[in-house]
């Protein structure tokens, strides 16, 4: 097996260019069998839309994927746990990464969240589903189509977000081991106290395989082949990440909570084996792909009728990759880095002073910066969002909401700076047809702005 280096060294050399603004409308007109919420240890603040309990608890259009359903389909990664949901499709790219789609739109127009935290890499907008793992989650809700705009901005077509456990006991956790074929192996720990004034949570996994087995008809197609055996070459790959979460309940409708998560990635990137003798091969490895992130949420009722929940984070992404002469993978020619960090803060009042009206809105702050070399980059992300979920009766509801967004590109080296705006805005209109089937019609309009890639 390749060796698996792990040291850091020059950053990613990129062009960048001035992208304009993608906007898309949709309308759908559909029938829905909204999933329950996800009983027991889902951590309500990390949840974007939570309706009060007089008014429909399910998004229409929205789909959680449980813990119990994760660990049944034994679904390691996240990328592999969407992939069981109706409309969401799994692909690799050419840079070894699992790639999601929802409905066809990538996670560009699909932002990752964790607890309502951005995940995408800020450099380009995409991200690895394969280098989150699920060992600490209570469930994976999936977005699509008219997606609630206080998901903050290029919310396309649709969400993402990963929602962490809190405990309900005074003592609980799991203990997980396995094996597979290519030399898999993992193990995952979780434990957690709810002491009603305050909880804590901690996990910690390692997920860690060698190769993979090739079917017996296999056969590698280049000149010179690399995988000539019973196992795909330069397929290793290994996660580790660790988790706590400390959170405060004064009282039963007030909750604060401060969360750290740790991340740390390598991996190979199998050689092409096709017919094709176009373009060069690529002997690419990863010795490290990190992700470290804390965050603050909480959730103050300022009166029966008013509640102010607050999201402040930072966020900081290193991705090394080195490129080899040959299969050997003792001669490197290039090492390219990606290190990204990002500072955030999202704000959101709800009222509910009139009758039949959930009213929301949401401020929301990013600010995205890139280095390469000597060169900085710097987006900073601003918007802006109403909603209101009204009830029309008791099998009928009105959901509108309007958005303004904007990036500005603050810093980019030499090259020209500028803002760019969207404005957003969706109506959607649900009947329940039975306690189990919903119909729907939904209209929206949304953008995505450019990364810092596509300038």
């Amino acid at each position: 097996m390749p060796a698996k280096p792990r040291n850091r060294a020059c950053p990613l050399r990129a062009t960048i260019r001035f992208a304009s603004l993608l906007g898309s409308v949709a309308a759908i007109a559909a029938l829905s069998v909204p999933h329950a919420l996800a009983q027991g240890n889902v951590f309500d603040l990390g949840n974007i839309v939570v309706h009060s309990t007089t008014l429909h608890t399910s998004e229409v259009g929205e789909q959680a994927l449980s813990g119990a359903d994760i660990r049944a389909f034994n679904r390691e990664t996240v990328g592999s746990a969407i992939n069981t949901l109706p409309g969401v499709n799994l692909s690799r790219n050419s840079r070894n990464e699992e790639t999601a789609f929802v409905r066809g739109f990538d996670s560009r127009q699909v932002p990752l969240f964790l607890d309502g935290i951005p995940q995408y890499v800020p450099y380009d907008g995409y991200v690895d589903f394969g280098r989150f793992t699920t060992f600490d989650l209570a469930e994976i809700r999936v977005a699509k189509g008219a997606a609630s705009l206080l998901y903050g901005p290029n919310i396309m077509g649709g969400a993402i977000n990963l929602i962490t456990r809190k405990p309900l006991r005074e003592l609980e956790g799991d203990v997980r081991i396995g094996f597979a074929t290519g030399g898999e192996r993992k193990v995952a720990a979780n434990v957690g106290s709810n002491q009603g004034l305050w909880y804590f949570q901690a996990g910690a996994s390692y997920l860690d395989a060698d190769s993979f087995a090739l079917g017996r008809g296999f056969k590698d197609h280049k000149a010179s082949p690399t995988d000539s055996g019973d196992r795909r070459q330069n397929a290793y790959r290994t996660d580790r990440k660790a988790s706590l979460k400390i959170g405060f309940t004064p009282n039963a409708s007030d909750e604060y909570a401060l969360a750290y998560s740790k991340q740390e990635g390598e991996k190979g990137n199998p050689v092409y084996t096709g017919k094709s003798t176009q373009g060069s091969m690529r002997y690419w490895q990863w010795p490290f792909w990190d992700k470290e992130s804390l965050y603050f949420l909480s959730s103050t009722e300022l009166s029966d009728a008013l509640t102010l929940k607050t999201r402040l984070y930072a966020d900081k992404y290193q991705n090394g990759l080195d490129m080899f002469t040959d299969a050997s993978y003792s001669q490197r020619t290039e090492r390219s880095l990606y290190d990204d960090k990002t500072y955030g803060a999202a704000v959101e009042l709800v009222s509910r002073h009139l009758e039949d009206h959930e009213l929301h809105l949401a401020l929301h702050y990013k600010d995205d910066r890139h280095e390469e070399d000597d060169k900085n980059f710097r987006d900073i992300t601003r918007s802006v969002a109403i909603e209101d979920i009204i009830e029309l009766s008791s099998a009928w509801r009105l959901r509108l909401g309007l958005s303004h967004e904007e990036r500005e590109a603050h810093e980019a080296h030499l090259l020209p700076t500028g803002t760019t705006r969207a404005t957003n805005g969706l109506i959607e209109l649900a009947h329940d047809l039975t306690p189990d089937i919903q119909a729907y019609a939904s209209l929206a309009r949304k953008s995505r702005l450019p990364t810092i890639k596509d300038r």
